[in-house]
């Protein structure tokens, strides 16, 4: 059976979203998939599809209580959890499918550093942590950073990401020093965050040493030799 919730059905569930889940939990003769989009709809889909994944004991699932509901959005699977009335644990597993796609974080991310598309992986997503405010598909570019931390396995949100035309903490920049006999260029990494015409720590790679800098651009760093 495939279970397809709209719109329309999305704004009467969520009259009563805070309560279905906590009743569900402690009801008997509670239909899975029922207590599975409960859950969902609470987590902020949309536009669900739910198809079961093989066959259940219909005189089974009556007798059953639900209390728990476990996803793995990558594969578009949740299991549903319960236990019948001699207190044997069950498993009902579904499909389930929803418009709502977002960027989920594969690492975590540090405050201020770049935030890069391969540290994240494009799937579906808990859109109520971002009041359903997912960053976009293409507002991951080389410009963007990230406003506070991120932990591995979060939802990407608009406000997790702030647009900078300066460097990020971890990105590899080029440091330039100007003396009256030379000018020497190399590679090293930024420490801090910052902007064009701020001053920041950087590392050179090779020797280990901290220098500072004034940000010129989002690639170079220009440091006095002393």
């Amino acid at each position: 059976m495939i279970v397809t919730i709209n719109k329309v059905a999305v704004a009467l569930w969520f009259m009563c979203l805070l309560g279905v889940s906590s009743v569900h939990a402690n009801e008997e003769n509670t239909d899975a998939t029922q207590f599975l989009s409960a859950h969902l709809l609470s987590k902020g889909f949309t536009d669900l599809v739910i198809g079961a994944v093989g066959k259940k004991n219909g005189e089974a699932l009556q007798k059953t209580r639900y209390f728990a509901v476990e996803c793995t959005y990558k594969i578009n699977r949740c299991r549903v959890m319960g236990e019948d009335s001699e207190g044997k644990r069950l498993s009902s597993w579904f499909r389930v499918y929803s418009q709502q796609l977002g960027w989920q974080a594969k690492k975590s991310i540090r405050k201020h550093a770049r935030i890069q598309q391969s540290d994240f992986e494009w799937v579906m997503t808990d859109g109520f942590l971002c009041a359903n405010k997912l960053a976009g598909r293409d507002e991951i570019d080389t410009g963007v950073i990230a406003a506070q931390r991120i932990k591995k396995g979060s939802t990407l949100c608009d406000l997790h990401i702030l647009k900078s035309d300066g460097i990020a903490a971890g990105d590899t920049v080029s440091l330039t020093s100007t003396t009256e006999m030379l000018q020497l260029m190399i590679e090293v990494k930024a420490l801090d965050s910052g902007n064009v015409g701020d001053t920041i720590r950087v590392r050179i790679p090779s020797s280990g040493n901290i220098l500072q800098g004034k940000v010129v651009s989002s690639e170079l760093v220009e440091s006095e030799i002393k």
